[in-house]
């Protein structure tokens, strides 16, 4: 190859005329790289190209189709001229759409300026191929920009022009009731310039987009090999999926044709795989649908088949279910019938009637209410002291009483049919549980006495509110099984049984003492001398009736107070007589549950002892200078 030829090839002057690029010109050889590389290069696992799938164009071993197929989209420009006025023209001239670049930019000063030459220059040098869609579109070009005819135009080129064996892709337009296309009616057509294009996805694929039908007389096929696919796996819930999706007929913007298809926002929220987004707006993938319908299609025979194996006492059973369902179905109504009569029809009656307050089943419930009647009978006998457990028992036994009038309607079922309705609700549970961490906070006043009770049911009531908002709130986000829930607060309600238990042992709050000394003190008597109040430290709040309590008896003449808890406990008295020397442990009950030890007092009688063994031998000083007992 000689020089000359060499600087020849290399020479800036071949452009890529493919739809929508607008790459600069290039030297021969890159113009065929890039035409390659950047649009034809996906279609590389085609048989034609020897199986060489994805090579760039460099590394080709069989060049000669992929040239070829290249030279479609390739042209030879004048650097001297317009660029892109000879790119619009290559395009027209091979039927491209973006001719309308061409037809919108130009004006009738600029389409003037178009010489025969330049375009018989472009024509000869590619050798474009022509058709009766092509001589269409040139007429119609030629008559927009007041240019010879293409017959003209082909009898001033010194080449002549060849149909060759592969037609270059052209886009063809279907004709109704005319053999010719009116010039206006195209140029409608070619004003839009992305009626029909092509958009780079990746390396590999593309996408066709046409703003209009597509017909097919054989039908699509799409490529669905297993080798080519990965992470397969079945379809699952396509019946719940198919119940969600609403077929819609509409009409599109500024069309009177009416159509039916489905809205891509609410495919997106049940199929969101199916729906695609892009600088357009969103597209539905229809084909997607058909997988789903198939499984959907199974569900509901494998639903269908089950229910057909079923015995005879099955469905009995179901009519049996059935009859109870309008049994049931009958009460409501007329529940509402009622309630319509006392109150009227409004959304005042339907929030009253919403709200329903139960404990259980109602045959269990006039159970439980008939006994806590009678408990709250005896309860006053039995614990005498403890007005708190009183009013709860009271309190229980209207609770019980109220359910049981709620639920009246199950009474009148199962009198009439001789049949227990028996169930358990989440609800039932709930509400006993907070009957029973009622009652141990009840009992918890009770027996511990003192304000560190009080403290324990005000931080315990916290945090049972605390557990119960967050217990609502993971329901509601995370949908947190009702079995967790309810067991943590079983495991709070044992926590708080705990410390009301060791609270109970230990009685942190309150410590019993004699006039101040908790460990002992002796007590000298004087006879006839009545001894000063022998005071106990004041009692607790919930101590409201207290008691002694002597690990010995008093001596005669003495005797302790009791007034209540407004007023400290005393011992006082007068001896008459002389009482042998003895010591007696001192211990306070309040309410006949809790003990406290208080201290220990030797009472003594000195000053009336005559002789001095029987002074020593009860622990008092003997003065044998003055014969006096101390």
């Amino acid at each position: 190859m000689d020089t000359k030829t060499t600087v020849q090839q290399r020479k800036k002057s071949w452009l890529c005329i493919f739809p929508g690029c607008k790459e600069p010109v290039k030297t021969h050889y890159n113009c065929y790289s890039h035409v390659w590389d950047a649009h034809l290069r996906h279609l590389a696992a085609s048989p034609i190209y020897g199986g060489e799938k994805g090579q760039v164009y460099k590394k080709l071993t069989q060049r000669l189709e992929a040239k070829r197929q290249c030279e479609l989209y390739m042209t030879e420009v004048n650097n001297y001229t317009d660029i892109e006025q000879q790119r619009s023209i290559a395009r027209a001239r091979i039927g491209n759409p973006q001719l309308s670049l061409l037809v919108n930019s130009l004006d009738s000063e600029s389409a003037n300026t178009v010489s025969n030459e330049a375009i018989n220059t472009i024509i000869n040098q590619n050798n474009i191929t022509t058709s009766p869609l092509q001589n269409l579109i040139n007429s119609s070009l030629n008559k927009s920009l007041n240019l010879p005819s293409q017959s003209t135009l082909y009898q001033n080129s010194s080449h002549s022009l060849s149909f060759q064996k592969q037609l270059s892709p052209v886009f063809h337009i279907c004709e109704y009731g005319s053999n010719e296309i009116e010039d206006n009616q195209l140029k409608d057509v070619l004003q839009h310039d992305d009626f029909i294009r092509i958009v780079q996805i990746n390396e590999n694929l593309k996408r066709l987009h046409v703003a209009g039908e597509i017909l097919a007389e054989n039908g699509f096929l799409q490529r669905s090999d297993a080798r080519v696919k990965e992470h397969i796996e079945p379809l699952k819930g396509c019946l719940d999926k198919i119940l969600n999706l609403t077929g819609k007929s509409f009409n599109y913007n500024g069309k009177d044709e009416k159509n039916l298809g489905f809205i891509a926002q609410e495919v997106q929220e049940v199929c969101p795989e199916l729906v695609h987004e892009d600088e357009f707006g969103l597209s539905v993938d229809v084909i997607g649908i058909i997988p789903i319908l198939v499984e959907a299609l199974k569900e509901i025979n494998s639903a269908a088949s089950e229910s057909n194996t079923g015995s005879t006492q099955c469905f009995k059973e179901l009519s049996k279910a059935a009859n109870d369902a309008l049994e049931n179905i009958k009460m409501i109504s007329k529940k509402l019938q009622e309630n319509e009569k006392r109150k009227g029809i409004g959304t005042l009656a339907i929030e009253e009637e919403s709200f329903h307050f139960s404990i259980g089943p109602a045959i269990i419930t006039l159970l439980l209410a008939l006994l806590f009647s009678i408990l709250s009978g005896l309860v006053i006998f039995i614990l005498p002291k403890l007005p708190g457990i009183w009013f709860y028992c009271w309190g229980i036994t209207c609770t019980l009483w109220f359910s049981t009038f709620q639920n009246k309607n199950e009474l009148k079922y199962t009198v009439q049919k001789r049949k227990l309705m028996l169930y358990w609700k989440k609800e039932n549970t709930l509400f006993t549980y907070v009957l029973l961490f009622i009652g141990l906070l009840t009992v918890g006043m009770s027996i511990v006495m003192g304000n560190s009770i009080i403290t324990l049911c005000l931080v315990s009531l916290c945090i049972l509110f605390t557990l119960c908002a967050l217990a609502f709130w993971f329901n509601t986000k995370y949908n947190l099984s009702f079995n967790i829930i309810i067991s943590v607060l079983v495991l709070f309600f044992v926590g708080v049984a705990i410390v009301i238990g060791v609270s109970y042992l230990i009685q942190p709050d309150y410590t019993c003492s004699i006039n101040d000394n908790r460990t002992g003190y002796s007590l000298t008597v004087n006879l006839n001398e009545k001894v000063p109040k022998q005071l106990v430290s004041q009692l607790p709040w919930n101590c409201w009736s207290s008691s002694f309590e002597f690990s010995d008896n008093l001596p005669p003449g003495f005797y302790s107070v009791t007034e209540g808890s407004d007023t400290a406990p005393y011992i006082e008295g007068i001896a008459r007589t002389n009482f042998p020397t003895f010591t007696t442990n001192v211990y306070i009950k309040c309410v006949d549950v809790a003990r406290f030890y208080c201290g220990a007092i030797t009472f003594k009688t000195c000053s009336s002892r005559t002789t001095e063994d029987d002074c020593i031998r009860n622990d008092c000083d003997w003065f044998s200078e003055t014969g006096v007992c101390q």
